[in-house]
């Protein structure tokens, strides 16, 4: 097992920066992985994310392990803050870069606009619950429903049950309870996920396109965005139940006190 220190990280960002990447299984094949965090003052459930990332290096048999303290010193060497810090591993690459925060205020009070992909994604795929290089298929779904006019797309299996979207967890309310489907649908184990599952009385539970629907309320969750409800799927407008906004609040009440 391989330790790294700041010294291992290439940090693409900077102008002018020599990064030399070495070319491995991650940059050939798609075998590595990555975290995009969420930076405001401080890294956001910096605990989470390592320990994600590293059950995922474990079960490819790649011997980089990275730490809480690397990613601090990332962010504190190079004076990271309101940002998002995407960190990629592979077995002999360590890549940090950057990107701006896109979600604007405007885009929480609409909602999100979402359609359903036509690609099916499989519960059986040993990659499905980690967040690996191999985003092709999502990316080329996500410029389709973004070119026809939406946010996201929402994806399903090969049972017709609704997973996720390209970039976030799925939940819908129903009866005033609130569901998300379980992780054996296929579906990555998202963080801010994880963190709702803990913390409000949430059913794991397989639901399709008629249950979202029929439902009194949906909300997505990633890292960057936090909790956003949809406020449409496809041409349908679904209802925005005051569970999902005051949760909302909650959490970013939360993230502003960490």
């Amino acid at each position: 097992m391989h330790i790294p220190t700041l010294d291992d990280v290439i940090f693409i960002d900077i102008p002018n920066t020599n990064a030399l990447i070495h070319y491995d299984e991650g940059y050939s094949f798609g075998i590595s992985f990555f975290e995009t965090i969420l930076v405001t003052h401080h890294g956001i459930f910096l605990d989470k994310h390592v320990q994600r990332i590293n059950r995922s290096l474990e079960q490819f048999n790649i011997s980089q392990r990275i730490s809480v303290e690397l990613i601090e010193n990332i962010i504190r060497h190079y004076k990271l803050s309101t940002t998002a810090l995407k960190l990629q591993v592979s077995e002999n690459n360590i890549i940090a870069s950057v990107r701006g925060l896109s979600y604007t205020p405007d885009y929480y009070q609409r909602g999100a606009h979402v359609t359903l992909s036509k690609f099916v994604r499989s519960r059986h795929s040993p990659l499905i619950h980690h967040k690996s290089a191999n985003y092709g298929d999502l990316i080329l779904a996500l410029r389709q429903a973004k070119h026809d006019g939406f946010d996201d797309c929402l994806l399903v299996n090969e049972q017709g049950n609704l997973t996720e979207s390209c970039i976030a967890n799925l939940f819908i309310l129903k009866d005033d309870k609130i569901i998300t489907p379980p992780l054996s649908d296929g579906l990555l184990p998202g963080v801010i996920r994880d963190y709702l599952i803990h913390h409000y009385t949430i059913i794991e539970h397989s639901f399709t396109l008629n249950d979202l629907m029929h439902c009194d309320g949906a909300f997505l969750t990633n890292s960057l965005m936090g909790i956003v409800h949809i406020d449409r799927a496809n041409n349908t407008f679904l209802p925005l139940h005051p569970m999902i906004q005051k949760m909302a609040q909650q959490y970013f009440q939360m993230i502003q006190k960490e």
